[in-house]
């Protein structure tokens, strides 16, 4: 939600007000509806902690998943057609995830790496794309946007794979922690945002450059940080935080020029 808005900013559109409010419910609902369905195709992750909450809250979260998908409904007709169509190609990056009907029955996160690229692409569709394809005078730099974006988020997500691990290879999903190890990881993490921040540079905004240099440090701690034994509260909080971190950062530095 704050990613759109940011990028809302860059682009100078003339803003859907309920944007950010669909990103909001659409990120609800099908974070909710994914995990439910990976629990109930893999039952033994039950086993591991973070998956015995969802267990446990499974009708509550699916009443919310179920609320946030009429919401979305909704607000899907708030938008033009070449915005509705970028929303559906998310729906289905986000669906065809977990599962592709014939040809990938464990989804595309079963592929190498792939489960990252899908979650990058989705996110880049979301926060770059909506607002680029909102905006009444075409921005020829979307493309610097949404790469600088793609490999942002390609960073961040992979310290999730690393504590996923265990998790990963009881569903027999390839990661590039589990493909080459967590040292690697975290070097392709850091080369990855070296990409970003290469194209974040390259934005004509001042204030939107000094943000992604300033984003991309906070991001490159709490990767290098990161290890299977970190707790929870590490990952949902700290790396959570670095998509957030990026909007403050852009404000900040806004303020100042």
């Amino acid at each position: 939600m704050f990613l759109c808005i940011l990028y809302f900013q860059v682009f100078a559109s003339s803003q859907n007000e309920y944007a950010p409010l669909f990103i909001f419910f659409s990120v609800l609902a099908l974070y909710n509806l994914q995990r439910l369905y990976i629990l109930r195709k893999y039952p033994s992750l039950i086993e591991f902690e973070r998956w015995k909450w969802y267990g446990k809250n499974s009708k509550a979260l699916l009443t919310v998943a179920l609320v946030a998908s009429m919401a979305c409904a909704l607000l899907f007709f708030t938008f033009t057609h070449i915005v509705q169509y970028f929303i559906l190609l998310m729906v289905a990056l986000s669906i065809f995830y977990v599962y592709v009907p014939r040809l990938l029955p464990k989804g595309v996160r079963s592929l190498p790496v792939a489960k990252t690229i899908s979650v990058a692409l989705a996110w880049t569709i979301a926060s770059v794309g909506l607002p680029y394809y909102s905006n009444a005078e075409i921005n020829h730099h979307a493309i610097i946007y949404g790469a600088e974006m793609f490999f942002f988020i390609f960073s961040v997500t992979q310290p999730f794979d690393i504590r996923d691990m265990e998790v990963d290879k009881s569903t027999n999903t390839n990661t590039l922690p589990r493909l080459i190890g967590v040292s690697k990881t975290k070097i392709i993490c850091i080369i990855s945002l070296s990409l970003s921040l290469a194209f974040g540079l390259m934005s004509e905004q001042k204030a939107y450059s000094i943000g992604a240099v300033f984003s991309v440090i906070y991001a490159a701690i709490f990767i290098l940080k990161a290890t299977q034994n970190k707790s929870e509260y590490y990952f949902s909080f700290f790396l959570e935080s670095t998509l957030m971190a990026r909007f403050l950062f852009f404000y900040m530095a806004k303020g100042f020029f």
